[in-house]
């Protein structure tokens, strides 16, 4: 947590950060998403993401052949509610309402 930012959303590595166009952040600063980046409106406000030096990334797991672009943290799930659809293989998001 870096508590003048707030709580990123999403971790991902360094070079996908690059991939996406993102302006690499200052040490100890989250890299801001601005745009949407795979998830369409559901990423309509701008977002922080954490990013790890690409080792690191890769220390996290085997993902099985699976390309992971990022891993979401709640700070971005809170403002949904979701669901994993197994039989479809699909994140299903919808904006919470507001209380």
């Amino acid at each position: 947590m870096n508590r003048d930012q707030g709580q990123a959303a999403f971790l991902m590595s360094k070079s996908r950060a690059a991939r996406m166009g993102l302006d690499m952040p200052q040490p100890g600063r989250f890299a801001e998403i601005s745009r949407p980046a795979g998830f369409a409106s559901a990423l309509a406000s701008q977002k922080l993401a954490f990013v790890v030096p690409d080792r690191m990334w890769r220390g996290y797991g085997d993902w099985s052949g699976v390309e992971v672009a990022s891993l979401i943290a709640h700070a971005y799930l809170k403002d949904f509610i979701w669901t994993l659809d197994f039989e479809r293989n699909v994140l299903v998001l919808r904006k919470a309402s507001a209380k």
